[in-house]
């Protein structure tokens, strides 16, 4: 079984009419199985502009499909690796986004770092040594999230403007399973970076810190409203702050045992939330502070978006560039109103209804700053 397969030659006549493309320019099938000889063949192939798309031998390369094929430039695939000469494996999958099969190529190298673009993400093992399989699922659920993203929000990704999304996979933290949202470089070029630090194929706040990317916001409190509001839809719900539960549950737990903080008193800055910059990354001080903010945070904003819907939340964030916290232009009520009214709804839907409520307060009383772990064990 031969490894490469040139196109035929009607197919580069087509991409040459259609693209613009040189005749030397070739469409590249792998068979399944197939092994990749020199990877640096391809990495030569993509940057001299001759290699336009990888298929398998399951999904031919027709010229309808050469034409419309997505161009090197919208799509690399890059492949690092000190020892390039010892490919392993060579792996495909298939990303469905808003219904446009994207194709996806892995090198499997020992000491290999794995690095996947698509026209919105740049999904990248810094760690060097994820399974080939295990980051092709990751890459997957980075990209099918994101795209619930977008639809939920009504959203683009404002690549243009800003880059694309980089995701790195990093080592998991010692005491923590958790994603962050930053502005870092990548490249020597700012750019909207989220690290994923543990949780396997199903990372925490993944689908939270992705929504903080789409929406940057320099307000904490907003960009924690809108990116529980998807954790809680695309995300993993053991993640923090629902540790197995719902916000809302602990936000009751934090009004029943006093630990409630007045949304006012909640600042834009992590200093504010119980936690503090070390390298450009927040890490956390206080640890109950900053559950009690998160989950406050997570409940609040369902309620809005549930109350006044995805666009409202959509104006409260952009004017809030302008604004600090527009709550009357974007709602039509102060804070004071939008509060009481989301505590009277919590205390109208759980009345008669707190035994799971009881059982967080509880692990509140007995220790604030473990509450949320503790409560992830009970989860499991």
């Amino acid at each position: 079984m031969k490894p490469f397969r040139g196109s035929p030659r009607g197919e580069n006549d087509l991409l040459k009419a259609e693209r613009g493309v040189s005749f030397e320019q070739r469409v590249v099938t792998i068979e399944p199985g197939g092994l990749v000889p020199d990877v640096r063949e391809i990495l030569d192939d993509f940057k001299a502009g001759r290699l336009t798309c990888v298929a398998t031998k399951a999904d031919p390369v027709t010229p309808k499909a050469a034409a419309g094929a997505t161009s090197v430039k919208d799509q690399r695939i890059n492949m690092r690796s000190s020892k390039l000469n010892k490919v392993a494996d060579m792996r495909r999958k298939r990303f469905l986004n808003w219904g446009v099969a994207l194709s996806l190529a892995m090198a499997a190298v020992a000491g290999a770092a794995a690095e996947v673009e698509t026209p919105d993400l740049i999904i990248r093992d810094t760690t060097g040594s994820l399974p080939v399989a295990t980051f092709e699922r990751l890459a997957t659920k980075v990209e099918s999230t994101l795209a619930e993203i977008l639809r939920f929000w009504s959203a683009d990704t404002r690549t243009r403007e800003w880059g694309k999304i980089v995701v790195e996979i990093e080592k998991p933290l010692p005491k923590a399973t958790s994603s962050v949202f930053l502005w870092g470089k990548d490249k020597g070029k700012r750019a909207r970076i989220v690290k994923v630090y543990g949780g396997g194929e199903y990372p925490h706040q993944l689908a939270h810190k992705l929504t903080s990317a789409v929406y940057p916001n320099a307000d904490k409190l907003i960009r924690n409203m809108m990116g529980e509001a998807s954790e809680l839809r695309f995300g993993n719900p053991v993640s923090f702050p629902m540790c197995g539960f719902k916000t809302d549950e602990w936000a009751m737990a934090l009004l029943q045992t006093g630990a409630y903080i007045p949304l006012a008193k909640i600042g834009p800055e992590h200093e504010d939330w119980g936690m503090e910059m070390h390298n450009g990354v927040p890490q956390v001080k206080d640890r109950a502070r900053q559950h009690t903010c998160y989950a406050e945070a997570g409940s609040f904003g369902e309620f809005l978006v549930e109350t006044y819907g995805t666009e409202k939340m959509k104006q409260f964030n952009r004017l809030s560039s302008k604004t600090p916290r527009p709550w009357q232009d974007a709602f039509g009520s102060p804070l004071e109103k939008l509060e009481s009214d989301w505590l009277g709804a919590l205390k109208s839907k759980y009345r008669g209804k707190g035994d799971r409520v009881e059982l967080l307060a509880e692990l509140l009383q007995k220790n604030p700053a473990n509450a949320c772990n503790a409560a992830q064990e009970m989860a499991k």
